[in-house]
C-alpha cells in the first residue's frame, strides 16, 4: 500500500512539474508588444498592411529570431509610460537613446539613422530665418516661437539648445499631423522635423509642402540613431537575439531612414 501511495505521489509530482513547465513555456511565448504610432515613412499602412522604414527591418529581425511579436498602435507619450511602468513585454519601436531612458529600459542596437533635422518655417519667413546663418543662432532667438513635441528627444545636441530656450518654446502634445497644422495656422513660427517627414505629413493633412521652407544649417548635427526601447520584462537575451539578426543583415541595421527625431 505504501508503495502504491508513493507511486501515485510520484505521478502527481510529474504531472505538476509538467504543468509548471507548460506554464513557463506559455509565459516565455507571450509576444513582444511593439508600440508605434503612424508616421510615414517609419510606420504606415499600405494596402492594409503595416510597413515603413522602421517596421520592415524590425519585423524581419523578430521573425528570423523566432520571437513572437505584435504591433500595437499607441500614442507616443503613452508608449513612454508603458515602458516605464515595466508591467509587460513592451518595446517602443523608434526611440532615441539617452541617459534618462536608460534608467528604466533596455535598448537594442541601432536600427536606422535619421536624416538631419530641418527648421520648418512658412515660405514667406524663409529670408528672415536664413539670415540667422546657423541653427544655434536661430534657436538662440528667444522671440522665435518654436513648436516642441512634449516628451520627444531631438538628439543630445539639439536638446541642449532647446533647454536654454525652454521658456520660449511652444509645447505641443499631439502627433505630427496636428503639429504641422499648428504651424500652418500661425500658432508658432517654426518647428523641427526632417524634410521628408514634414512633406509627407503635410500631404497627409491636405496641405501643400511648397508653402513651407526646410532649412538645414551648417551646424545642424547628423541624424541620430533609432533603437528599440524595451521594458525590463523583456529579457536581455531576447534583445540580443534581435540584435544578432540585425548584425547578420547589415543592410537593415545600417540603413538611413528619413524622418523626424523623437
Amino acid at each position: 500500500m505504501a508503495h502504491t501511495a508513493s507511486g501515485v505521489s510520484s505521478r502527481r509530482c510529474i504531472v505538476l512539474l509538467a504543468l509548471g513547465l507548460m506554464a513557463t513555456s506559455a509565459r516565455a511565448e507571450e509576444p513582444i508588444s511593439l508600440l508605434y504610432n503612424p508616421r510615414a515613412p517609419y510606420s504606415y499602412v499600405d494596402h492594409g498592411a503595416l510597413t515603413g522604414t522602421l517596421v520592415t527591418p524590425v519585423s524581419s529581425a523578430f521573425k528570423r529570431a523566432g520571437i513572437p511579436f505584435v504591433w500595437v498602435e499607441t500614442p507616443f507619450r503613452r508608449q513612454l509610460a508603458i515602458v516605464r511602468a515595466n508591467t509587460g513585454r513592451d518595446c517602443m519601436a523608434a526611440a532615441f537613446r539617452d541617459a534618462e531612458r536608460e534608467a528604466y529600459g533596455r535598448f537594442s542596437q541601432p536600427i536606422l539613422q535619421n536624416e538631419q533635422m530641418a527648421l520648418v518655417v512658412p515660405k514667406s519667413a524663409e529670408p528672415k530665418f536664413r539670415r540667422y546663418g546657423s541653427l544655434s543662432a536661430a534657436l538662440g532667438d528667444r522671440s522665435m516661437r518654436l513648436l516642441i513635441k512634449e516628451g520627444y528627444s531631438y538628439g543630445s545636441a539639439i536638446n541642449a539648445l532647446l533647454a536654454k530656450r525652454a521658456a520660449a518654446n511652444v509645447a505641443a502634445y499631439d502627433e505630427a499631423q496636428s503639429i504641422v497644422r499648428m504651424l500652418h495656422e500661425g500658432m508658432a513660427d517654426a518647428l523641427l522635423m526632417t524634410t521628408q517627414e514634414a512633406t509627407q505629413t503635410l500631404l497627409q493633412k491636405g496641405l501643400h509642402p511648397e508653402v513651407f521652407a526646410y532649412l538645414i544649417f551648417p551646424d545642424t548635427p547628423p541624424g541620430e540613431w533609432r533603437h528599440l526601447l524595451c521594458s525590463f520584462k523583456v529579457p536581455a537575451s531576447t534583445i540580443e537575439s534581435f540584435n544578432q539578426q540585425l548584425r547578420m543583415h547589415a543592410n537593415t541595421s545600417g540603413s538611413t531612414a528619413h524622418g523626424s527625431n523623437r
